[in-house]
């Protein structure tokens, strides 16, 4: 239900955001992670490769 929900259209993207947010290790993580969900989104959109660092 809801978890099958953010697994389908979150999964990937978050699992490889906190991996980005673990490496970095950002004064302010939420911050972080949120631009980089944001340029995630960007490339996407764009057909870029998905490697918003």
């Amino acid at each position: 239900m809801e978890s099958q929900y953010l697994k389908q259209c979150l999964g990937d993207c978050l699992k490889k955001g906190l991996a980005e947010v673990v490496e970095h290790r950002p004064a302010d993580p939420i911050e972080y992670l949120a631009h980089w969900i944001y340029r995630y989104r960007r490339n996407l959109d764009e057909g870029e490769k998905v490697d918003p660092t």
